[in-house]
């Protein structure tokens, strides 16, 4: 096995038993629209700010158990700031509430400056992040939500997630996001990046997709080859959700 497959088994692992481990799974199906729903958000940019991998996570919660959960990589090299990256996961976690039909919807970040300029506190006067804020501020009114500040140490689950995200953008240069399908099931996508396949290292395998969240795992068949647990691989390593039958 070489390093590169390596590097993608132990991101999709990761993920498995962070979600295990905080028993973050999707409870979202059905659910009463009218619920109370709270999201926590994260972004970070690594190795270095600007320049690096801008990355976040989010975690939804209602009646004090996570529901759903999200990462992804928004941007990579030049234009990759930690602001970016904090936009990205706002978006991202609105985004979700707004397919899921949710109202008022409270979204928690650390970052004060995503707070001021998605609640009109401030004026955007960055270039680059003006398109960002309109649109957070867009989906922010379509679930009627609020956006609050919290200090980062009650922000560690989004964080450890954004944390991921970094490990697994860094094993599959590709990825972009592990996001739940859209309505209708279309193919996942953020901000107009491509989610199209990589290219498949061992073509004469079998495909197997995720039946939650839509994902190919053409790359990642040697998970279910023997590379991590039986009990792995029931679950998904793209958004952890269980596999069924």
């Amino acid at each position: 096995m070489n390093e590169k497959m390596r590097e993608l088994s132990a991101a999709a692992k990761a993920l498995v038993e962070f979600k295990a481990e905080n028993d973050i799974y999707d409870r979202s199906a059905g659910m009463d629209t009218n619920r109370a729903v709270v999201i926590y958000a994260d972004g970070a940019c690594n190795p270095r700010n600007p320049g690096g991998y801008a990355t976040y996570g989010w975690v939804a919660q209602a009646g004090g158990r996570q529901i759903e959960s999200g990462m992804g990589c928004v941007a990579k090299g030049d234009g990759a700031t930690n602001n970016v990256a904090e936009f990205g996961g706002v978006i991202a976690a609105l985004t979700w509430a707004e397919r899921q039909g949710l109202q008022g919807v409270t979204l928690y970040t650390d970052s004060q400056l995503v707070v001021d300029l998605v609640s009109g506190k401030r004026r955007c006067h960055k270039l680059h992040l003006q398109p960002l804020q309109a649109e957070a501020r867009a989906k922010l009114l379509a679930v009627q939500g609020t956006i609050e500040w919290i200090p980062g140490e009650q922000n560690t689950l989004a964080d450890k997630l954004s944390k991921l995200a970094y490990q697994r953008a860094l094993a599959d240069p590709t990825w972009t996001t592990d996001r739940v399908a859209p309505v209708e099931r279309e193919q996942p996508a953020y901000a107009g990046v491509s989610n199209a396949n990589p290219p498949d290292p061992n073509p004469d395998l079998p495909d197997i997709t995720c039946p939650r969240c839509h994902m190919s795992f053409r790359l990642f068949v040697a998970i279910w080859q023997g590379l991590i647990s039986q009990a792995d691989c029931a679950f998904c390593p793209y958004c952890g959700g269980e596999m069924g039958d």
